[in-house]
């Protein structure tokens, strides 16, 4: 027997509420530690590989990754008041250059700066250091639902109101 999802089983629920429920199953997922991207289930409180904790600042706990690139990884995290957070992490040491740096440090000015409904509003921005590993964080709220990638992929199209709203 297959199970459905919960948009598939009740068509008009709310889109916030299955994409909530989407990020509920997101928590029972591995989560990668930020340290050696080793994958651990963010049940436990450290990497079973490197011993590091999972929770960051003593305030966010991973739950797991959402996406990564070469000197990036972005990461679903609950914040210690209960908040879904997103937090995009720079892995310094693989960086090229120090302007992938500079272009971290712009990206959290500009998103500060801004405020719209449809861009998640920048909670903070710090860096650790454990070893010989710098890592920078930009924290950001979530929001749940598809990615414009996703989107795009599936073939949904925007007229300009759409685009403009």
């Amino acid at each position: 027997m297959t199970t459905q999802s919960t948009s598939q089983r009740n068509p008009t629920a709310a889109p916030q509420q299955r994409t909530l429920s989407a990020a509920k199953a997101m928590e029972r997922k591995p989560a990668a530690c930020i340290w050696c991207d080793a994958d651990f289930m963010a049940t436990t409180t450290q990497c079973p590989h490197c011993g590091q904790a999972w929770l960051i600042q003593k305030r966010y706990r991973l739950l797991h990754k959402l996406s990564s690139s070469f000197n990036s990884a972005t990461y679903l995290a609950r914040d210690r008041d209960g908040s879904l957070c997103a937090i995009k992490v720079l892995f310094y040491e693989d960086m090229q250059e120090m302007a992938e740096l500079e272009h971290f440090r712009r990206q959290y000015d500009l998103l500060h700066l801004l405020s719209h409904r449809h861009l998640p509003k920048v909670l903070a921005m710090f860096k650790e250091r454990r070893q010989h590993q710098t890592r920078y964080f930009l924290v950001q709220e979530y929001i749940p639902g598809p990615t414009l990638q996703e989107e795009l992929a599936r073939g949904v199209t925007f007229d300009e109101a759409q685009l403009r709203a």
